[in-house]
C-alpha cells in the first residue's frame, strides 16, 4: 500500500490494489472533526492532479484512524496516523499477521506546517514503486521534499503520541482477535477493550462496514493493542505467546487499583500461549486483573505503598457482580485464582475480594483459590498444582485445523489470576499453568516435547512477564529468573531488589505525562472530539441526537446536606450527633447526600501525625450511619466513600434508592504542615458524578493563630495546585465545589469589642472584621467560590460543655474559622451552626440543591436504533 498527498485542496490517498481511498476535510469547513472519505479507481485516480508520493515513495503498513487536535483557540485540526513502518512478529495459522509498530506520522489534513521530510520520492525506493503504482500517471518523481527539507520545522503537537506508539509496546493488525475458541463456530474471544486505536478508528470500522469498503481496501484499517508479542519456529513446530493489555480499567496505570465505574478493573491483560505443528494449532487462553472492587494503592512517607477502599462494600458489588457478567459473557466459566496474601497491605483486600465473591448474584464463578506464593509452605505446592489439574482438566484447551479451518475442540472457561499488582506472582503462576498443560498442547499437534523446549517456553513466559511489568512500571517483573531459569538464584534475588526500588520510586512519583498522552491516545478527556466521516450513518445520527437531545436528557436536582466540625478529638453523643444531622428534628428532609466533614479527627499528637489509624474514622461511619438510618426507617443511607489525612475526614453518604446515580468516584489528599511534610494540616477531597453532573467536596484544616494569614493563603495555593485525582483533574477542574473546613481565618477586632458586637447583635459589623472575607475580596484564596450572608454566631473559641466564648489566659477572639463555601451554580437553602457543645468549636451546616442531567441510555439507544434506520431507508431509496 502507498501513501499520496495533495496539498492544493489537501487529500491523503492510499493506494491498494485495484482501488484508492482519498480522505480529505469538507470544502465548507462545517466542523473542525469531520472528514471526507471517497474510494475511486486507479483509473479515476491517475486523473487527479497534484497528487505526489508520501514516505519517500515507500510503501506504508496502513492506518490507525483519524485524530482530532484542539489548540486551544477554537481551532483544530483532523490527522491521519500512517503506520510507516512495523517489524512482523506473528504469523500462525489464518490469522491476520501481527506487526510491530516502528514509526508512525500524524499527517494534517489541513495545515502544512508539519509537512517537512513527509513529502517527495526517495531515489532508493523509486523502482520498488514504480513496478506497484506505475498505472497512475500523475504520480512522479520530484524534488520537493529535498528542497522543503531546509525549512525549519514546526514541533508537531502529537508527538508525544508518535513516541508513545512507537515505544516496542504496540503491535498492530488488520484483526487483533486471539486464536483461542471458546465456543464452536466463533471467531475469537476477544473485546474491544484490548484496541488501542479504537477512539480513532471506530467511525472507519462502523463505516467501512456498512458501505463494503473494508471489501475493496481489507488491509488499510490496523488496530493495534499494547502487550508483547514472541515467537520460536524451528521448522518442525512453532510456538508463542501474545499478551495484550486492555485500554480500558482504570485510568491510572502504576500504582495500581480496582474497578472503574465501566467495571473494567487495572492491569487486565489477556495472555495466549500458541503452539503450531503441521496443519494443527493448539491454544491456551488466560487472563489477569487486580482485584475487581473500588480500592487504590497509595504511597505513605512512613509505611511505603498501602491499600485504601475508595467506596464503601455496598457500593462496591453492583460493579463487581457486572465485572463478571462481562467475562462470563467473554470467556464462559470463571475460574478465580488469588494470590494475594495474608499480610497487612493485602489481607483487607483479600477478604474483601472473598467476600464479594460469595455475594455475587449468578452461579458466576465456578472455583476459587486464595493463596499466597510461599515457597515455605511445604503444603503449597500441592495444593496449588490440585487446584490447577483440576482446573484445566474442566476447560481443555482450543484445537484447529489449519488447513480446513475448523476446529476439534475448544476452551471452556478461563483462569483469572491476580495479585496485588497482577505482575510478579502473577506471571509465575500463569508461566506454572502453561507448563502444566504444555504436553497436551504438543500431543494434540503430534510434537515431540522436550527438556529444551520447557526451557524454551519459560523464556518466553519470563520474557513475557519482563515486557508487561515494564510497561506499567518501568521495570521488569519480579522473579521473572525463577521462571526463566526454574529456580532463584541470588543475581535474581539481586534483581527484584533493585525493581521493588524502582516501584517504590514509581508509587511515589508518577509518570504523569506518559499516562496523560495515554488517556489522550484514548479518548478520554474531557471535550476530546471523535473524528466523523461526512455523509455516514454516525455523522447522521449525531445530527439527530443534537436535535432530539431533550428527549432523552432530564434535568433534576440532588439535594445535599454539607457539614463541617473541629470536634478536637472528641466523639459526639448520641443525642448529640441527632441534633447535629438532623437539625430539623421531624421535619428534617430525607437529603439525597450527606457530606461530613471533620477536622481533628483525633489529637494532633507526635504519635497520631506519624501512626495514623483508620479505627476511628470506622467508628465515625458506623455512627453516621446509625444515626441516619435509625431516624429514617423508611429510607436507608448507604456509605459511598471516606478519605482521612490525620485529623482530616471527609465521608459521603448516599440514600440508597440514589446509590444508582453515583459514579466516578475518587479520592485524594495534600499535606500542608511543616512546609507539605506533615499530615497535621491539610486536605482531604472526593469527586464523583451524580448522575452526569461532577462535583468535588474538600475538607481541610488550615494553620492556626490570628497572624498567619499568608501561611493559610499558601496552603489554600498548595491544596489547588497539589491535590490531584487519579482521574488527573485538580479541584478547579470541576463543575461543582463544596469545600468546607476549619480555615482558621480570624476577626480583625479587639477582643471586647468582638464580643460586644456579638452581644448585641450586630453580625454584619462584625463580619467585616473577617479575615476570609477581606482575602476572598482580593481574589487572594477561593476564588470563583462564594458564601452566602453569616446569620449564625462565630464558631470559635468555646470553653468545653459550655456556650461561653474563650475564659483562659489567651482570651481568644470569637472567630467564624468553621466555614462552608461552594461555586455559585449550587443554590444555597441554609447555612447555620449547630450548639453541640463536646468540643471547642461549633459544627456548622450549610444545605444545598445542585442541578443535575441524566442521561436514559436506554431512550438515547431507541433514537439512535430509528435515526440508523432512517438513514439506511433514506439511502436506499
Amino acid at each position: 500500500m502507498f501513501c499520496f498527498i495533495r496539498k492544493q485542496e489537501r487529500a491523503l490517498a492510499f493506494v491498494n490494489n485495484g482501488w484508492v481511498a482519498i480522505l480529505q476535510k469538507p470544502l465548507n469547513g462545517s466542523s473542525e472533526a469531520l472528514i471526507t472519505l471517497n474510494v475511486v479507481s486507479h483509473k479515476e485516480f491517475g486523473e487527479l492532479p497534484g497528487f505526489e508520493p508520501l514516505n519517500g515513495g515507500r510503501p506504508v503498513i496502513g492506518i490507525l484512524g483519524a485524530f482530532c487536535h484542539s489548540f486551544g483557540d477554537g481551532n483544530g485540526s483532523v490527522f491521519i496516523c500512517i503506520v510507516r513502518s512495523a517489524k512482523l512478529t506473528l504469523q500462525m495459522g489464518t490469522k491476520e499477521p501481527t506487526y510491530q509498530i516502528q514509526s508512525v506520522d500524524f499527517v494534517s489534513l489541513d495545515r502544512d506546517l508539519w509537512d517537512n521530510g513527509f513529502v517527495g520520492l526517495n531515489p532508493d525506493a523509486t523502482q520498488h514503486y514504480s513496478s506497484l503504482v506505475q498505472n497512475i500517471s500523475n504520480s512522479t518523481s520530484n524534488d520537493q521534499g529535498i528542497r522543503e527539507s531546509s525549512k525549519l520545522a514546526e514541533y508537531h503537537p502529537l508527538a508525544n503520541l508518535s513516541e508513545l506508539l512507537t515505544d516496542g509496546s504496540f503491535y498492530a493488525s488488520p484483526d487483533i482477535c486471539c486464536f483461542t475458541k471458546l465456543e464452536p463456530n466463533t471467531p475469537t474471544s476477544s473485546w474491544d477493550i484490548y484496541c488501542w486505536n479504537q477512539f480513532m478508528i471506530r467511525e472507519f470500522t462502523t463505516h467501512f462496514d456498512e458501505t463494503k469498503i473494508g471489501e475493496k481496501l481489507p488491509s488499510l484499517l490496523l488496530r493495534c493493542f499494547r502487550g508483547y508479542v514472541e515467537s520460536y519456529d524451528n521448522g518442525v513446530f512453532a510456538m508463542a505467546v501474545i499478551s495484550k493489555l486492555s485500554s480500558y480499567g482504570s485510568q491510572q496505570m502504576y500504582p495500581p487499583s480496582g474497578l472503574d465505574d465501566d467495571a473494567s478493573c487495572s492491569l487486565f491483560v489477556e495472555t495466549e500461549f500458541v503452539v503450531q505443528a503441521e496443519k494443527k494449532l493448539a491454544s491456551f487462553l488466560q487472563v489477569r486483573g487486580t482485584v475487581p472492587c473500588f480500592w487504590e494503592q497509595e504511597y505513605s512517607s512512613w509505611y511505603g505503598m498501602n491499600v485504601s477502599f475508595t467506596t464503601s462494600e455496598k457500593a462496591s458489588q453492583g460493579p463487581c457482580n457486572r465485572h463478571f457478567m462481562k467475562l462470563q459473557r467473554a470467556y464462559k466459566e470463571i475460574y478465580v485464582l488469588d494470590l494475594l496474601d495474608d499480610g497487612k497491605v493485602e489481607g483487607p483486600l483479600k477478604e474483601a475480594y472473598k467476600h464479594h465473591l460469595i455475594l455475587l448474584p449468578f452461579p458466576v464463578v465456578t472455583k476459587q483459590f486464595h493463596s499466597s506464593l510461599d515457597e515455605n509452605n511445604s503444603n503449597y505446592e500441592a495444593t496449588f498444582m490440585n487446584f490447577v489439574q483440576e482446573t484445566i482438566k474442566d476447560m481443555s484447551f482450543s484445537l484447529q485445523n489449519v488447513e480446513l479451518n475448523t476446529s476439534s475442540s475448544v476452551q471452556n472457561g478461563v483462569i483469572r489470576t491476580n495479585d496485588i499488582d497482577c505482575l510478579g506472582r502473577t506471571n509465575l503462576a500463569q508461566w506454572k499453568i502453561s507448563e502444566t498443560m504444555l504436553e497436551n498442547l504438543f500431543n494434540s499437534v503430534n510434537a515431540e516435547l522436550s527438556d529444551g523446549i520447557r526451557d524454551i517456553h519459560g523464556h518466553l513466559w519470563s520474557n513475557n512477564g519482563d515486557a508487561i511489568a515494564k510497561l506499567v512500571t518501568g521495570v521488569g517483573s519480579i522473579g521473572s529468573s525463577i521462571s526463566r531459569k526454574g529456580y532463584s538464584s541470588l543475581s535474581g534475588s539481586l534483581s527484584d531488589l533493585t525493581k521493588t526500588f524502582g516501584r517504590m520510586y514509581l508509587g511515589r512519583f508518577p509518570d504523569e505525562e506518559t499516562q496523560n498522552t495515554i488517556l489522550y491516545l484514548l479518548g478520554a478527556f474531557e471535550g476530546q472530539k471523535s473524528v466523523l466521516i461526512a455523509n455516514s450513518v454516525s455523522s447522521y445520527v449525531q445530527g439527530v441526537l443534537q436535535q432530539r437531545h431533550d428527549e432523552y436528557v432530564t434535568h433534576n436536582e440532588c439535594s445535599i446536606y454539607s457539614t463541617t466540625f473541629n470536634t478536637n478529638g472528641k466523639l459526639p453523643s448520641t443525642e448529640e450527633f441527632e441534633y447535629w444531622l438532623l437539625p430539623y428534628g421531624n421535619q428534617t428532609p430525607t437529603y439525597d447526600l450527606y457530606v461530613v466533614g471533620i477536622q481533628e479527627l483525633v489529637n494532633l499528637t507526635i504519635g497520631h501525625i506519624v501512626n495514623t489509624s483508620s479505627q476511628k474514622m470506622k467508628l465515625w461511619e458506623e455512627r453516621i450511619l446509625q444515626t441516619l438510618n435509625s431516624y429514617h426507617p423508611n429510607t436507608n443511607y448507604v456509605l459511598i466513600s471516606s478519605a482521612q489525612l490525620t485529623g482530616v475526614f471527609l465521608t459521603i453518604i448516599v440514600r440508597e434508592d440514589r446509590l444508582n446515580a453515583i459514579s466516578k468516584v475518587s479520592k485524594a489528599t495534600r499535606k500542608t504542615g511543616f512546609g507539605g511534610f506533615a499530615a497535621n494540616k491539610g486536605a482531604v477531597a472526593i469527586e464523583l458524578n451524580f448522575f452526569d453532573t461532577d462535583i468535588c467536596f474538600i475538607s481541610s484544616h488550615f494553620a492556626p493563630k490570628t497572624n498567619n494569614i499568608n501561611e493559610r493563603n499558601m496552603e489554600y495555593a498548595s491544596i489547588v495546585d497539589g491535590l490531584v485525582f487519579a482521574s488527573g483533574m485538580k479541584i478547579y477542574d470541576h463543575s461543582n465545589i463544596i469545600w468546607l473546613g476549619d480555615f482558621n481565618y480570624r476577626i480583625d477586632a479587639d477582643n471586647d469589642e468582638a464580643r460586644k458586637l456579638i452581644e448585641v447583635g450586630d453580625l454584619s459589623k462584625l463580619y467585616s472584621y473577617d479575615q476570609l472575607r477581606k482575602e476572598m475580596n482580593e481574589n487572594r484564596v477561593f476564588m470563583n467560590l462564594v458564601e452566602s450572608q453569616l446569620t449564625f454566631q462565630p464558631t470559635y473559641k468555646f470553653d468545653y460543655n459550655t456556650n461561653d466564648y474563650d475564659t483562659s489566659e489567651k482570651q481568644r477572639v470569637p472567630s467564624w474559622t468553621d466555614r462552608i463555601l461552594s461555586t455559585k451554580n449550587i443554590v444555597r437553602t441554609a447555612y447555620m451552626s449547630v450548639d453541640v457543645r463536646c468540643s471547642d468549636h461549633r459544627p456548622v451546616f450549610s444545605t444545598f440543591l445542585m442541578h443535575t442531567t441524566r442521561t436514559n441510555k436506554d431512550k438515547e439507544g431507541e433514537i439512535m436504533k430509528e435515526a440508523r434506520n432512517a438513514y439506511f431507508t433514506s439511502n436506499v431509496s
